[in-house]
C-alpha cells in the first residue's frame, strides 16, 4: 500500500493552521486571555472542573455548586466525554480555552477543504469555500460559545465519509462517518446537532433520489444502509452523554417550550441588508439576531459568487445546496414566515431548538459551497463571458459615483449617520470590497493575471474581510485575579460549615463559585429542572403564574430577601453590589434563620395540590422545622409522628455523589436534607434501601423509626450506566468492524 501526500496539500494544511494562530495571536503569543461572554460567565467555570476529574481519575456525577445541584451530565455542552477536551487535562482551562479555539478552526477548515476535494473541486476553490466557512460571521460570533464550535466542526467531516462510502468501500467509511456522527455529539450541543440531523437527512434525499425514479433496488438498500448504520452508531456511540441529556431535558423548562418561546431569537426581514452590509442596520430596530448583527455576515465576494453559481453553475452539487440554503435561510427568519410554524407542529422535539437563528449555520454551509463553486466556474470560464469583467466594473464605477452624490443628500446622508449603526462607513466598506473584486475580474479578462493568481488573491481579499469583520466579537485581556478569584470567595472559604449562598452580584459570572467548591443557589445552566425554577420564582415573586418563567431561563440571580423557602436552600450568606464613596462594591450579610442542610422534621402534612404547597412554604407563620410538606403519603402505614418528638442530624460525610447522615431521635421523625428531589439519587438507612420522599416542594425526606441510624444518599443514575454501557458495547463493535473494513479497505494496492 502507498499513499501519497502532495506538497500542494501539505502547504494549504500548514496555512489553515497557521490563520487561527496568527488571527488569535495575542492570545497565543502574548499570553492574553479571550475571558469575556459565555468563556467566562459558563465555559470556564465547567471546563476547569473538567479539569480536575480528568487530572484526578474521578468523575462525579452530580454537581452541588450551582442551582442548589444539578446532574453533571445533564448539561451536555460541558462536554465531559469529548476526546477533544484533552486540552483541560493538560493546560489551565484559560489557556486551554484558546487551543480548544485554534485547533478546532484548523480543523473546522481542513475537514471542509477535504469535502470540497472530494466532491472534485479544485484545489484553490476548495481552500477558498473552507476560509468562507470557517470564518463566516456565524462561526465567528460563535467562537465564545465552545460547544457550537466543536459540534459544527464535524459536519464537514461526516459528509467526506458518505461520498467516499457512495463511491466504494462502504463499510469502512460508514464506520468514520458514524464516528465522526458520534463525536459531534459529545462535542455538545444539540441545537446544532438538530440542524446537523437537517442537513443529513438533505443528504439522504439527495443521494436517493436518482435511484428511486430509476428503481435501483440494490442502490436503494446501500444508501438506507450507508445512512441508517452511520446514524445508529453516532447516537450509540454518544449514548454516554445523550442519554442523561435527554432525561434532564423532559425535567426542565425546556420541556416546557411553547410555539412563542421557540419563535424567540429569529431574523428580521426587515434587516436583510444586514446579510451583505451588516452594520446597515437601524439603531434600535427589532432585528432578533442573538448577539448583534454579524451572525448572517459571510462576506460581500462569496455572496456574489453564490448569486453567480446559481446563474451560471450546473450539477447537482449546485442544486443541493441552493435547496438546503433556501431551506435553513427561510427557517431562520422564525415566526415572520410559515416554515418555523411547519417545523415546529410536525417535528419531534423541534420545540426545544428555540433559536431559529441557528438556522444560519446551514446557510453559512450552503454560501461556502456555492462560493467556491461558482469561483471556480468563474476562474475557469470568464474569458468565454464576452466582455463580463470590463462591463460590471464599469458598472461598479458608476454604482459608486450614484452613492457618493446621493450621500450629499441631506436626507441620505442624515439616515446613515443617525439612524444606522454603521453610519458612512458601511456602505464605503462594502462598495471597497465589491471594487477590488471587480477589479481583479477585469485584470484576469486583460490576460494580466493567471487564473491561480487571481482565486489566490480573491481568497487572500476574502480572508481580510472575513477576519476583520470578526475581530471585533474577540477581547483580549489579561486577566486579574479577582475576576477568577474575588476576595469574597476567600472570606466564604473561611467558613467550614455546609451551607449556600446567594449571588445577586452580575459582576461575578454566574457559576464561578463552582471553581471554589462554593455552593450556589442560582447559576447559568441552560437544563434546569422545572421544579426549581418554580420554587425559586415563587420565592422571588409570590406568583403561581409560571408562564412568566422563560422555557430558555438559564441565568439566575436570586432576589435579596430572607424567607422560608431561602432558608430550606441551605442558604448562609447573601452577596449583592453595593457602593460606597463612588465605588462599586461587594456586600454580603449573613442570614439569621439559617437552616442546616439535614435536619429532623416530627410531623407532616399532605398536600396534594402542589401549588398549595408553595403558598404553604411561602407564608411566613410557617415553621419548615415542625412540619414536613408532602404530596403522597403512600408507605408511611408503619409509622407513629408526634410533634413532641425531638431529633438531631450530623453529615459526616459529604461529597459530590454520596452523603452520609447519622440521625438521633426520640421518636419516629422525618429526616430532611436540603437537596434537589431527583431521580437516580437512593438512600440506604443503616444499609437497606428505603424510599425518597419529595418533600417541602423539590427536597429530599425519609421517614426514620426512632432511634441511632446511618442514612446515605448516593447517586447512581440510571441513565447513566445505561448510557455507558451502551456507548461500551457499540465501541468493542465498532472496533470490531472498523478491523474488518480496514482489512477490506487496504486488501488491494491503491
Amino acid at each position: 500500500m502507498r499513499i501519497a501526500v502532495k506538497k500542494e496539500d501539505l502547504w494549504i494544511t500548514v496555512l489553515l493552521l497557521a490563520i487561527p494562530h496568527l488571527f488569535l495571536f495575542g492570545a497565543v503569543f502574548e499570553g492574553k486571555a479571550l475571558f469575556s461572554g459565555d468563556l467566562a460567565s459558563f465555559f470556564y467555570p465547567f471546563k476547569q472542573a473538567a479539569g480536575e476529574m480528568y487530572r484526578s481519575g474521578h468523575l462525579y456525577l452530580w454537581d452541588p455548586y450551582i442551582y442548589s445541584g444539578v446532574p453533571t451530565a445533564s448539561e451536555i455542552q460541558t462536554a465531559l466525554f469529548y476526546p477533544l477536551n484533552f486540552f483541560y487535562a493538560i493546560l489551565p482551562a484559560i489557556k486551554a480555552t484558546v487551543y480548544f479555539i485554534t485547533f478546532h478552526l484548523f480543523l473546522t477548515s481542513l475537514f471542509m477543504f477535504l469535502y470540497l476535494r472530494e466532491i472534485k473541486l479544485s484545489r484553490i476553490s476548495s481552500l477558498f469555500g473552507a476560509l468562507v466557512f470557517t470564518y463566516s460571521g456565524y462561526y465567528l460570533m460563535h467562537v465564545d460559545q465552545l460547544s457550537m464550535l466543536g459540534t459544527g466542526m464535524w459536519l464537514p467531516l461526516i459528509l467526506l465519509f458518505i461520498e467516499k462510502a457512495f463511491k466504494g468501500k462502504t463499510l469502512f467509511y460508514t464506520i468514520l462517518a458514524g464516528l465522526a456522527f458520534g463525536m459531534q455529539f459529545l462535542a455538545g450541543h444539540p441545537q446544532v446537532s438538530v440542524l446537523m440531523g437537517f442537513a443529513l437527512m438533505f443528504y439522504f434525499g439527495f443521494k436517493i433520489y436518482k435511484p428511486l425514479f430509476s428503481k435501483d433496488k440494490k442502490e436503494i438498500k446501500r444508501i438506507l444502509l450507508i445512512f441508517v448504520s452511520f446514524f445508529l452508531i453516532g447516537l450509540a456511540l454518544s449514548a454516554v452523554a445523550l442519554i442523561p441529556f435527554i432525561e434532564a431535558s423532559f425535567l426542565s423548562q425546556r420541556g416546557e417550550s411553547d410555539y412563542e418561546a421557540s419563535s424567540s431569537i429569529y431574523v428580521s426581514p426587515e434587516e436583510l441588508q444586514t446579510f451583505l452590509i451588516p452594520e446597515l442596520r437601524r439603531k434600535g430596530s427589532g432585528l432578533r439576531v442573538y448577539g448583534g448583527t454579524g451572525e448572517p455576515y459571510m462576506g460581500v465576494v462569496p455572496f456574489l459568487l453564490a448569486l453567480f453559481a446559481l446563474f451560471f453553475v450546473r450539477g447537482k452539487y449546485k442544486i443541493f445546496y441552493l435547496i438546503l440554503g433556501a431551506f435553513s435561510f427561510l427557517a431562520a427568519l422564525g415566526k415572520t414566515f410559515p416554515l418555523h410554524y411547519i417545523l415546529f407542529h410536525t417535528m419531534p422535539l423541534y420545540g426545544m431548538l428555540q433559536i431559529p437563528i441557528r438556522f444560519l449555520f446551514l446557510y453559512s454551509l450552503s454560501i461556502a459551497v456555492l462560493s467556491a463553486l461558482g469561483l471556480e466556474y468563474l476562474g475557469k470560464n470568464l474569458k468565454n463571458i464576452r466582455k463580463f469583467g470590463k462591463y460590471t466594473f464599469f458598472a461598479f464605477i458608476f454604482l459608486s459615483l450614484t452613492f457618493l452624490a446621493s450621500v450629499l443628500f441631506s436626507k441620505v446622508r442624515n439616515f446613515l449617520l443617525n439612524e444606522t449603526e454603521g453610519g458612512l462607513r458601511a456602505p464605503f466598506v462594502f462598495l471597497f470590497y465589491l471594487g477590488i473584486f471587480l477589479l481583479f475580474v477585469y485584470l484576469f479578462q486583460k490576460k494580466k493575471s493567471s487564473y491561480s493568481t487571481l482565486t489566490i488573491l480573491i481568497s487572500a481579499m476574502v480572508l481580510v474581510d472575513l477576519l476583520s469583520f470578526g475581530s471585533r466579537y474577540f477581547t483580549f485581556s489579561v486577566v486579574k485575579q479577582e475576576e477568577i478569584s474575588p476576595p469574597i470567595f476567600s472570606y466564604l472559604k473561611k467558613d467550614q460549615e455546609l451551607y449556600r449562598v446567594a449571588i445577586s452580584n452580575v459582576n461575578f459570572g454566574p457559576n464561578l463559585g463552582m471553581t471554589h467548591k462554593i455552593q450556589s443557589i442560582g447559576g447559568y445552566h441552560p437544563i434546569v429542572h422545572k421544579d426549581y425554577m418554580r420554587y425559586v420564582y415563587y420565592n422571588d415573586h409570590h406568583s403561581l403564574d409560571f408562564s412568566q418563567i422563560p422555557p430558555q431561563a438559564r441565568v439566575y440571580f436570586p432576589s435579596m430577601k430572607e424567607t422560608n423557602m431561602t432558608n430550606l436552600l441551605n442558604v448562609r450568606y447573601l452577596i449583592f453590589p453595593t457602593q460606597k464613596y463612588g465605588k462599586y462594591l461587594t456586600g454580603i450579610s449573613k442570614i439569621k434563620g439559617f437552616l442546616p442542610r439535614a435536619f429532623m422534621v416530627p410531623q407532616y402534612s399532605v398536600l396534594s395540590y402542589r401549588n398549595k404547597i408553595l403558598e404553604t412554604l411561602g407564608d411566613e407563620n410557617f415553621n419548615p422545622e415542625e412540619i414536613l410538606l408532602l404530596d403522597s403519603d403512600v408507605g408511611l402505614e408503619g409509622y407513629h409522628f408526634t410533634p413532641e418528638t425531638a431529633g438531631s442530624a450530623e453529615i459526616v460525610k459529604y461529597s459530590e455523589d454520596r452523603i452520609d447522615i447519622r440521625t438521633k431521635a426520640d421518636g419516629d421523625a422525618f429526616l430532611l436534607l436540603s437537596e434537589i428531589f431527583y431521580s437516580g439519587w437512593k438512600v440506604l438507612v443503616d444499609g437497606v434501601g428505603e424510599k425518597i420522599y419529595r418533600a417541602n416542594y423539590m427536597f429530599r425526606s425519609v421517614p426514620l423509626k426512632a432511634g441511632e441510624h446511618l442514612v446515605s444518599f448516593v447517586y447512581d443514575p440510571l441513565s447513566f450506566k445505561v448510557g455507558v454501557i451502551t456507548t461500551l458495547v457499540t465501541s468493542c463493535l465498532v472496533f470490531i468492524l472498523s478491523i474488518v473494513g480496514i482489512v477490506k479497505h487496504f486488501r488491494k494496492p491503491i
